[in-house]
């Protein structure tokens, strides 16, 4: 049986993808897509990922600069400033 890192080299270089492509990527890039459609369901990424602690999953989600920066623009829109 095939490893699957020798699967993904195979179906990366098909893609003409240059980078190496890990099923650690493949992971990550799952938890921060299903998180970017689900932002409030880290138990259910957890449960997805096979994970018994949050403390796991949270490996897989930092957040980018951009969407803190979202997420603190946020805070502003419709309130009104103080002084």
């Amino acid at each position: 049986m095939p490893c699957i890192s020798r699967i993904l080299e195979k179906y990366a270089i098909q893609a003409e993808i240059k980078t190496v492509v890990t099923a650690h990527m493949l992971r990550h890039t799952f938890a921060t897509r299903y998180l970017a459609a689900n932002p409030d369901d880290l138990r259910g990424l957890a449960h997805l990922m096979g994970h018994a602690s949050l403390d796991m999953v949270m490996r897989y989600t930092e957040p980018t600069l951009d969407e803190l920066t979202e997420r603190i623009e946020r805070l502003d829109s419709g309130r009104p400033t103080i002084g």
